[in-house]
């Protein structure tokens, strides 16, 4: 029991906040795994490799980011977390996300487009089974982290006495994470990409988003300073290669 509440914290607050996840239900990973899910829509060879330009060339516009270009996201361990600083930071940085996201966006459009009528709509019965496995296996990849982390028997429960707080918030957010990611898969699915709607959505959904990663950043903030240099070098360097294999074509 323990153990699943410990992967619970993790999988919120190691993994990113939920706003980065492609609005179809997961990142255009890897060629393997990308074309793990279209080996199952029966593609042509001229739709696989229209795919493979589409996501060549965005790539190429968006280079891989490293741990030092990367504004930082958390305040120093050694100080309490500071909301204020977060929220302003959130803020100024959400223009630039919101862009990123319209164009993420405009990238899962054109290649929901290269689908036929039915290989979309298999598609969507894909998107559907694979939200309702996500759970499972994102559990699987955190217990596989934690157990690279050596945590031992006081950090696990100092960890797990945070599940309180983060139980009973999650439930409330997710439901309205859910409607937002449901818009966004609408809008991609659209035969015409909407730039404003897009847009207008990200505006409505921002206080929500920012409450989202408002509290991710403080269970973060806590699990990071509940280990020790070691284990946080592991965890960075772990993120940094999954990251950039994430990012290979």
């Amino acid at each position: 029991m323990k153990k699943l509440i410990l992967v619970t914290l993790f999988t919120t607050a190691l993994s990113g906040t939920a706003i980065e996840v492609f609005a179809h239900g997961g990142k255009m990973v890897s060629e393997d795994k990308s074309f793990r899910v279209y080996q199952k829509l029966n593609l042509s060879d001229d739709q696989k490799n229209t795919i493979k330009e589409l996501t060549a060339s965005f790539r190429q516009a968006h280079p891989p980011v490293t741990r030092e270009s990367r504004p930082s996201k958390m305040p120093s361990l050694q100080q309490p977390f500071d909301e204020e600083a977060f929220t302003s930071h959130f803020l100024q940085r959400n223009p630039d996300k919101a862009h990123q996201h319209l164009e993420h966006a405009q990238l899962q459009h054109a290649i929901f487009h290269v689908f036929t009528d039915a290989q979309q709509l298999k598609f969507v019965q894909l998107q559907n089974k694979r939200k309702a496995k996500m759970h499972f296996w994102r559990t699987k990849k955190i217990e596989r982290t934690l157990d690279t982390l050596n945590l031992d028997p006081g950090q696990r429960e100092q960890i797990s006495a945070m599940r309180d707080e983060h139980d009973q918030h999650r439930k409330v957010m997710s439901s309205q994470m859910e409607d937002y990611y449901q818009q966004r898969r609408d809008i991609i699915q659209q035969t015409v990409f909407d730039d404003n709607q897009w847009l207008a959505l990200e505006t409505k959904y921002q206080d929500v988003k920012l409450d989202v990663a408002l509290q991710n950043a403080k269970h973060r903030h806590q699990l990071l300073a509940i280990l020790s240099d070691e284990q946080r070098t592991a965890l960075f360097s772990r993120n940094d290669k999954k990251r950039e294999e994430s990012r290979r074509l």
